[in-house]
């Protein structure tokens, strides 16, 4: 999995408050400042987006979040700067333009799609890439009287 960051910088914002508010959800992110409008950035560590999902009881929102934003091999949605600023999650866009996010299957994923699509039984070419469902399973299962369930008992 990577997951690409972009988020526009506006003039009355800094690059470093606009850095700390992506690194604050994706800690290992590694950011640059493109043509001094655009914060740019890739990670791979998606733990700590887990644990605020988690911890703000909001799974429910963010899977719907994910998958609505699914996409061949990707999926993508945006979370708030300011919320991100103080290390929460909140998947509005602010007047900032937020941080948009997007995590990718990649190469090494796509080699797995077999195991995948017999672990969550997506084998039609027309629903939801397997590696990408099991991804959006694990960042953010589903959940009935605020207690994760197994979807595969389902």
């Amino acid at each position: 999995m990577i997951i690409n960051l972009r988020a526009f910088l506006k003039p009355t914002e800094s690059y470093e408050k606009v850095a700390k508010a992506i690194t604050n959800i994706f800690p290992d992110a590694e950011l640059t400042l493109k043509d001094g409008k655009y914060v740019l950035g890739t990670a791979k560590n998606i733990n700590v987006f887990k644990k605020l999902l988690r911890t703000q009881e909001i799974l429910d929102t963010g899977r719907m979040v994910l998958e609505r934003g699914v996409s061949d091999n990707l999926t993508k949605f945006y979370i708030n700067k300011q919320a991100a600023f103080s290390k929460m999650l909140n998947f509005d866009k602010d007047v900032h333009g937020g941080i948009k996010v997007s995590i990718l299957i990649d190469e090494n994923d796509e080699e797995n799609f077999e195991k995948y699509a017999k672990l969550t039984g997506v084998e039609d070419e027309k629903d939801i890439n397997p590696v990408l469902y099991h991804i959006i399973k694990d960042i953010a299962p589903k959940t009935k009287n605020g207690y994760i369930i197994n979807e595969d008992e389902l």
